[in-house]
């Protein structure tokens, strides 16, 4: 189970947890990085510029990115290690400018249960699998 808060942000509500983010080749020198959830993403995870080099992680490809505004941005990606429901994964990163976000890659499998509120609670629960494809 992997917990977290909701916290208000500049009048808004942020379902928010923290995940180990790691260079896949160096998985030891990784760091716990505070993440907003975007139901409303795709992506496994996009993370800020500085972020991504910090962590040196190693760079895939550039791809076109549709936003919620129509538009589309060619945006770098990256692969980091994080850890999630107690294993370690590969997953694509996407540049950001400066959010730090979890999408519905990540959570794919995953139970979400949200508070609302500030100071609310944020749990993520792995749901079993049972074999149906």
């Amino acid at each position: 189970m992997i917990k977290g808060q909701v916290e208000r942000v500049n009048a808004k509500l942020e379902a928010r947890i923290s995940i180990d983010i790691a260079n896949i080749n160096s998985p030891e020198s990784g760091e716990e990085i505070s993440v907003t959830l975007d139901t409303g993403a795709s992506v496994y995870l996009m993370l800020p510029r500085e972020t991504i080099h910090r962590l040196g992680l190693t760079f895939l490809r550039q791809t076109p990115v549709e936003f919620a505004n129509d538009t589309t941005q060619q945006i770098n990606v990256y692969v980091a290690a994080v850890s999630w429901h107690r294993k370690t994964h590969n997953v694509p990163v996407f540049e950001s400018n400066r959010q730090s976000l979890l999408g519905m890659g990540l959570l794919e499998g995953s139970r979400l249960t949200v508070d609302a509120r500030a100071g609310g609670d944020v749990i993520i629960e792995e749901i079993e699998s049972d074999g149906a494809a």
